[in-house]
């Protein structure tokens, strides 16, 4: 049987949207705020414009939902920042900073070795984007990201290609660029899969009497899904 294309994007790790580059001592570049904070920058892998609202964005393999990006219209100054054209990049500041003329998330970067930065994909993420999604329905739970070694202010740790599987550290940051590589610049680690993330399965240890369990789905679930013991169900819808 011959494998989908989406199948075949899945092997080749060519997620949507990937983890490009890396600063997590920035010293170059200032953000909306006029500060030179730890940054991260994402590439858009398809040849569609991407909405980046409701994408999910973490430091940590323990919890990769950690920050989602918001709505533009949440977001005082929200702006253009929330598109990714195609083959293009767009960079997050990781300074726990709101948002004004560009993205920013609510954590801050370690650097140290074996750190990372994963991207994970939501049901926002995929409405707000739904044709791309509507020709490509088996990445919709992708998941993607970049373990990055410790680096100094001067210095980033990306992929180059842009979008590729090899990650180098970086003399020359190349923030919402082209990724280019010198002669001095050296390979410290390879892509691998985090598609495992998405189907993790989370148990909760319930305390004795009442217990609340909250879910954003935007998608409704049946009542009839649920537990029988569960004695009320609230949603938006």
């Amino acid at each position: 049987e011959p494998i989908s294309t989406d199948e075949k994007l899945i092997a080749a790790l060519a997620m949507p949207v990937k983890v490009n580059e890396v600063s997590a001592g920035n010293t170059v570049y200032c953000n909306d705020y006029f500060k030179r904070n730890d940054w991260f920058e994402l590439y858009n892998n398809t040849d569609t414009d991407l909405n980046l609202a409701g994408l999910y964005v973490s430091d940590d393999v323990n919890n990769p939902m950690k920050y989602q990006i918001p709505s533009p219209s949440t977001v005082p100054g929200g702006s253009a920042a929330w598109t990714l054209p195609a083959g293009a990049h767009r960079v997050v500041w990781a300074d726990e900073l709101e948002g004004m003329t560009q993205l920013h998330a609510g954590f801050k970067l370690s650097n140290t070795a074996n750190q990372m930065v994963i991207v994970c994909s939501s049901d926002e993420f995929v409405n707000n984007n739904a044709d791309y999604f509507k020709k490509h329905p088996g990445l919709k739970s992708f998941v993607d990201g970049m373990l990055y070694a410790s680096h100094d202010g001067l210095q980033s740790v990306g992929r180059y290609p842009d979008g590729g599987t090899t990650f180098y550290l970086m003399n020359r940051p190349t923030i919402e660029r082209t990724n280019t590589v010198v002669a001095s610049d050296q390979q410290v680690g390879t892509d691998q899969s985090w598609m495992e993330l998405a189907d993790r399965r989370f148990t909760l240890q319930l305390a004795q009497g009442w217990n609340w369990v909250s879910h954003p789905l935007v998608t409704p679930v049946a009542s009839t899904k649920l537990s029988a013991q569960a004695q009320r169900i609230v949603g938006q819808t």
